[in-house]
């Protein structure tokens, strides 16, 4: 009997054991399917971070040195002003506004998966940056034309000549000293912005790219005093900052670099 009753349990684990074994199997190799196309996934999500970058960056040195040369025309035209000594002589020079086109913008990369806190933040702020720069070139261009009208309409009321070129330098000053103080600083924020982008990008594409995602933002084998501690090293601003220090080197030989190659991009 004994004999018998070993070879009836045998017989129901093995029924039991089939199954059970297929199911773990197939459950395993779903997870190791959807691991791959997940890693997939996140390897294409960089690539296009790469590319899109790229393109916004080297847009955003063509507007920033079309903007500059821009502003120095303005200041020339302002000297040509300042130096008329015939009080019967109205100031009626002008010059064009460059042929600004919209900085690339790619909506979706903030959407798209990384598991980075800090990549995640960055193309927030660099998509909110890229946008409200669109919008600042456009509403300039009018403005400077509104300026170019104002003056018409002032020598058109027969304004008093010198009083027309003070008004009309002066304007011109403004102008400039909005775009070199305000609109390059702006542009230059957002280099910088992109610049750290692409290092950390670019370090996260490598084949131990994982290694660095876990040193700079993982918390997994880390010892923390508390939630708080855990949070402020991959879950809050503070740890953007630690990052952008680590990274500030190589992004600012990055954005130097690009300075030096200007004159071929401007061609």
């Amino acid at each position: 009997m004994d004999v018998a009753f070993i070879k009836e349990w045998q017989t129901l684990i093995g029924s039991f054991l089939g199954p059970f074994l297929a199911i773990l199997l197939s459950g395993i190799a779903y997870s190791i399917k959807l691991f791959i196309e997940n890693r997939s996934g996140r390897k294409e999500n960089l690539r296009l971070i790469e590319i899109s970058t790229t393109r916004s960056l080297n847009e955003s040195f063509k507007t920033r040195e079309e903007l500059r040369g821009f502003a120095q025309r303005i200041k020339d035209l302002s000297k040509n002003g300042k130096n008329i000594n015939d009080d019967k002589l109205y100031f009626l020079d002008i010059t064009n506004f460059p042929p600004l086109e919209e900085i690339y913008r790619n909506k979706d990369l903030s959407l798209r998966t990384t598991n980075s806190y800090y990549l995640h933040n960055k193309l927030l702020f660099v998509d909110a940056g890229i946008n409200r720069l669109n919008k600042i070139t456009d509403s300039m261009k009018e403005d400077f034309y509104k300026l170019i009208s104002q003056n018409e309409f002032l020598i058109a009321l027969r304004e008093e000549p010198k009083r027309q070129r003070i008004a009309y330098t002066k304007n011109l000053d403004g102008f400039a000293d909005f775009i070199e103080k305000d609109i390059i600083l702006f542009i230059d924020n957002g280099i910088k912005l992109m610049a750290q982008i692409k290092v950390y990008n670019e370090l996260l594409r490598k084949k131990m790219g994982f290694i660095t995602l876990w040193r700079y933002e993982g918390s997994s084998f880390k010892f923390y005093y508390n939630k708080k501690e855990n949070d402020k090293f991959n879950k809050d601003l503070d740890s953007l900052d630690r990052i952008d220090k680590i990274i500030e080197p190589t992004v600012e030989n990055l954005i130097n670099e690009a300075g030096k190659r200007l004159p071929t991009i401007k061609k």
